[in-house]
C-alpha cells in the first residue's frame, strides 16, 4: 500500500480544505520516503491521527482520544472555526494491488457537529 495524498477538512488544527501530497514520485523520480517536520504543536500528530481515523476509524488509536467514546472524540476533532452547516472530512488516497495491478482507491470519513449516534459516514472509492 502506498499512500499517495491526505486531505482535511476542518480537522483538529486544520480549518477549511487541506491537501497533503504523499506521493513518493516526484518528476519522475521515485523517492521512497515522505518526511513530515515542523515546531511543536504544528500538527504532525493530526496528520498521523488522521491517517489512522481514515484507516481503522472507531478502533483508531488516536492520541488525543484517551477514554473518550467515538462520538465524543469525532465532536471534539472538529476545527473551532468551522459552522454548524460545515462538514468535517478526512480523505486518505492509496495505491494498492488489487485483482493483480495497482489500482487507487479513496476512504473518505465525514461528519459534523450534530452527529447522528455517534457515527461518522464511511465511503470507500476505488
Amino acid at each position: 500500500m502506498i499512500f499517495t495524498e491526505l486531505v482535511m477538512e476542518n480537522y483538529g488544527a486544520y480549518a477549511g480544505k487541506q491537501t497533503i501530497n504523499l506521493s513518493p514520485v516526484n518528476d519522475a523520480n521515485v523517492h521512497p520516503i515522505v518526511l513530515l517536520g515542523g515546531m511543536n504543536g504544528g500538527g504532525k500528530t493530526t496528520l498521523m491521527d488522521a491517517i489512522r481515523l481514515a484507516l481503522y476509524g472507531q478502533r483508531a488509536k488516536c492520541s488525543t482520544r484517551g477514554n473518550l467514546g467515538y462520538g465524543e472524540f469525532l465532536s471534539q476533532s472538529i476545527n473551532s472555526q468551522a459552522t454548524s452547516a460545515d462538514i468535517t472530512k478526512i480523505e486518505l488516497s492509496f495505491e494498492y494491488i488489487f485483482e493483480g495491478h495497482w489500482q487507487q482507491f479513496k476512504i473518505i470519513r465525514a461528519w459534523n457537529k450534530d452527529l447522528k449516534d455517534g457515527k461518522d459516514s464511511l465511503s470507500i472509492e476505488r
